[in-house]
């Protein structure tokens, strides 16, 4: 069976991509394996997955990640007693890449192969070595519309809502100003992102790309899109908020917008 994963950086639907590939082999979607979280993470009584810093007392429910060989494939495991973030160059964090690196290329052998997302940024800063990623095929996930998944990870950094979950709701937050040295960590994570699309391009290894704008009105044309047969799926929600578009949480978005104007990337096409 061949091993397929998603590869993408964020804000591109590939976590509702993800389910719909997973649901399509009757599996389970588990997230992010290449992110080793230096935040720990809860769900709030809205079902959003939001960040929580590590504070002592923490909030019922707070957890933090981690992967595991479990019943011949690998599985997402939440640690919910005492969890500590993953502390860049501690032992802890050394065994925890040591540990992914193999379960990477574990799933490459297991015969129940498991469905997870290789993300980009994370990929390159936790672990680099691109042979860990030998003998998958990825779906990769893009947006067209490159300052829409900017602006979207922009929000989404000064929110702390990555996702909302599998019920529809409204979210009110305050607006914020970004600065520059936050856009231009996300313009440059996406410059990383095109490199790897690029060298995997040219090993064969992305088997489709497909983009946010051609399914975002409809999940159920994902699965069509990638060449399977269309079924019903069970995805997270799209998050809405109560200003209506996200560009009206942001007090400085024309600002934002001329940052925009003088980088060449957002004209990056992904084709194979």
């Amino acid at each position: 069976m061949k091993t397929l994963a998603i590869l993408s950086f964020n804000r591109t639907g590939s976590t509702v991509v993800g389910q719909c590939l997973a649901q399509a082999h009757n599996k389970d979607y588990i997230g992010e394996i290449t992110s080793i979280s230096e935040n720990l993470m809860r769900y709030d009584e809205n079902g959003k997955d939001i960040n929580v810093p590590y504070k002592l007392p923490l909030p019922d429910g707070t957890y933090i990640k981690t992967y595991d060989q479990i019943d011949g494939s690998v599985q997402r495991t939440f640690i919910l007693n005492n969890p500590k973030p993953f502390e860049i160059g501690t032992e802890r964090y050394l065994k925890e890449v040591k540990k992914r690196s193999q379960l990477l290329r574990q799933n490459v052998t297991n015969q129940d192969k498991s469905f997870f997302k290789i993300q980009t940024e994370t990929f390159l800063k936790y672990f680099e070595d691109t042979s860990l990623l030998d003998g998958y095929s990825f779906i990769f996930c893009a947006r067209r519309d490159i300052r829409e998944q900017i602006l979207s990870n922009l929000v989404s950094k000064h929110t702390n809502i990555m996702h909302i979950g599998f019920e529809d709701q409204t979210v009110d937050v305050e607006s914020f100003d970004i600065n520059y040295q936050i856009y231009d960590f996300y313009v440059q994570a996406l410059k990383k992102t095109n490199r790897l699309f690029e060298h995997f391009k040219q090993r064969g290894q992305i088997q489709n790309v497909i983009h946010y704008e051609d399914w975002q009105h409809d999940v159920e044309q994902i699965l069509p899109l990638l060449g399977f047969d269309s079924q019903p799926v069970d995805t997270y929600k799209k998050i809405k908020y109560k200003q209506g578009h996200k560009g009206n949480l942001v007090n400085n978005l024309e600002q934002v917008y001329e940052w925009m104007a003088d980088d060449d990337i957002f004209d990056y096409k992904y084709t194979i």
